[in-house]
């Protein structure tokens, strides 16, 4: 089964959110189709913009359905 690149991506999104988060760092994703930030982290001189990029050439996807 093909993974879509949408959810690819949005799966990237959360991943990197998530080891923000184990770091004690506070991740806010942000949602939409069309969008140059993809996470906004608080830091005390402001707020951090990240967009996450995705690569994979072979992704796994056994007992996915």
């Amino acid at each position: 089964m093909k993974v879509s690149k949408d959810i690819l991506g949005l799966a990237a999104e959360f991943a990197v959110a998530s080891e923000l988060c184990k770091r004690n760092i506070y991740a806010q994703l942000t949602l939409g189709l069309r969008k140059r930030t993809d996470i906004l982290v608080e830091t005390e001189k402001g707020m951090l913009r990240i967009q996450v990029k995705r690569w994979s050439k072979n992704i796994k996807t056994d007992g996915i359905k």
